[in-house]
């Protein structure tokens, strides 16, 4: 998965950062969705390229080959 700006959740929202050191970083995804209480792409767990495991929500996650 590739970190990438999400859509605004609201009308006039602009899009929304994953946090800026994460932005075109990849990660893979170590477990199913979990469900969140927002609805805004569910919750996965991730290692990142420096073997960090950590959890972050979907709508922040684009698929990549």
């Amino acid at each position: 998965m590739r970190f990438v700006h999400a859509p605004g959740r609201y009308k006039g929202e602009k899009p929304r950062s994953p946090g800026h050191d994460l932005i075109g970083e990849v990660a893979v995804v170590l477990s199913k969705e979990e469900v969140d209480y927002h609805n805004w792409g569910g919750i996965f767990h991730l290692c990142g390229q420096d073997g960090e495991i950590f959890r972050h929500h979907g709508d922040f996650l684009e698929i990549v080959q």
